[in-house]
């Protein structure tokens, strides 16, 4: 049996004296390990584990841990885009090799805003027919991407309330409905929330089943409605949709339209991350009032006293949402 990333934790005072108590106990179990030495790393406030750096040095003063990739990763990521961003080329093995490492540096704290990148890169493999230009904006965006991730700063007053969110869209008669309910266990606000999808925000997408878009347009939109009141929430977002929830789960779409919705849900996670989990349910089995009602304009009706907004506030001319805010 082989144990690896088992870290232990210790008041600085007592760090010594737990390492060499450990490092008995285990020796009488007769389990072979690393003692502290040439192989095995005594304590520190920063150490490697599960392929993340994690830094307690602000546990005493500021009260949060710091999480972020291992040293060198990014900068080895960033040099080996910038290469094939220079040569305009990407063949399977570079392919396997970046995203291999992009894997490491997307995980559930260390970065997810690169997730869409990360699974977007076989499909820009060079197969005869590639489009450069397509390749290098993808290299562009990964570099930008990777400058902008910070270490992830979790306080330990953390509130960790889970707020629940239910999504719905609707597609009849040629009008697209988008809908949304978001109750806060935190502090016990509800909101209710429906508009119509922009027409021009139809236009292009081929075929006249746009459910699937529309589904994962809603998401989008209360992802960047409450990205500030969500930020560093436990968020357990509800959506009817097979499509749109697959979407975000793998960070990439076989339809161009939801591809670029996806990588607008994740684009939030850059500065303002939250801890979300997207979950399939059908209308019918919401355990609240289920957001297909207000993507058909029906939701005044509302049995759960939510506040209730006509519409999704949003910028037209500039098309950035507006705050409202949960109650706080």
């Amino acid at each position: 049996m082989y144990f690896d990333d088992y870290p232990m934790f210790s008041p600085e005072k007592t760090a010594p004296e737990t390492d060499a108590l450990v490092s008995d106990f285990l020796d009488l179990l007769g389990w072979r390990h690393d003692r502290t030495g040439p192989k095995g790393k005594p304590f520190s406030p920063s150490f490697d584990v599960l392929g993340m750096t994690m830094d307690l040095a602000g546990l005493r003063q500021a009260g949060s841990v710091t999480l972020k990739n291992k040293e060198g990763r990014v900068e080895k990521i960033a040099s080996k885009v910038a290469q094939v961003q220079h040569t305009g080329n990407l063949n399977l093995a570079e392919a396997q090799e970046i995203h291999g490492l992009l894997n490491f540096a997307t995980g559930y704290f260390a970065g997810r805003s690169l997730k869409y990148c990360c699974f977007k890169v076989f499909s820009l493999v060079d197969k005869g027919n590639s489009d450069v230009k397509q390749l290098r904006d993808w290299c562009e965006e990964v570099l930008v991407l990777l400058k902008s991730i910070q270490p992830r700063t979790i306080p330990l007053s953390i509130n960790t309330r889970t707020v629940l969110v239910f999504t719905d869209g609707s597609w009849e008669g040629g009008v697209g409905g988008l809908g949304a309910v978001l109750l806060d266990e935190s502090s016990g606000s509800r909101v209710v929330v429906q508009d119509k999808v922009q027409e021009n925000l139809l236009k292009g997408i081929v075929g006249d089943q746009l459910i699937c878009q529309i589904e994962l347009l809603a998401m989008v939109l209360v992802r960047w409605q409450w990205k500030t009141e969500l930020h560093n929430r436990r968020v357990l977002l509800f959506v009817d949709n097979n499509s749109a929830r697959g979407g975000t789960v793998k960070g990439r779409s076989n339809s161009s339209s939801m591809d670029d919705l996806v990588k607008a849900f994740y684009s939030i996670e850059v500065h303002l991350p939250s801890f979300w989990w997207t979950q399939r349910v059908p209308s019918k089995s919401n355990p609240a009032v289920p957001a297909d009602e207000p993507s058909r304009m029906a939701g005044s009706c509302n049995p759960l006293g939510s506040a209730f907004c006509a519409r999704i506030p949003m910028s037209r001319s500039r098309g950035k949402l507006a705050h409202p805010g949960l109650q706080q």
